[in-house]
């Protein structure tokens, strides 16, 4: 696969990854607390 052809990626996708990631780890960390304290 060759990412030559695709244009780079936007300001506003790269923000939007870092948010979703950020949601990703809280709600992992959520759920993580969620089975300790059941």
């Amino acid at each position: 696969m060759s990412y030559a052809r695709q244009p780079r990626p936007s300001k506003e996708l790269e923000i939007f990854w870092m948010l979703f990631r950020g949601l990703a780890f809280l709600f992992a960390a959520w759920s993580r607390g969620m089975l300790f304290v059941s």
